[in-house]
């Protein structure tokens, strides 16, 4: 998981400590809470959670560790037929 700038696409980060607005209202109001918040570091744009998937790099490397240890297991599986 990485986090990401929406305005500069910037993935320089840091964290500080915001309010945030809790609550919908009524008799007792909103409550303010200080929430621990991802800020860009070059421009201070609230940054966005990217969580990573799978690539097509990542792909070709999960199908060429299928294809080896499929190898591997009708090697040792021949072996032990001998």
């Amino acid at each position: 998981m990485t986090y990401k700038c929406p305005r500069c696409e910037g993935t320089d980060i840091y964290f500080a400590q915001r309010p945030r607005i809790q609550g919908v209202g009524g008799v007792y109001g909103n409550k303010e809470v200080m929430v621990k918040t991802a800020l860009c570091k070059n421009c201070g744009e609230n940054a966005d959670l990217i969580t990573d998937s799978i690539t097509p790099k990542g792909f070709l490397k999960l199908g060429l560790i299928f294809i080896v240890v499929f190898c591997l297991f009708w090697l040792v599986v021949g072996l032990l037929s001998l």
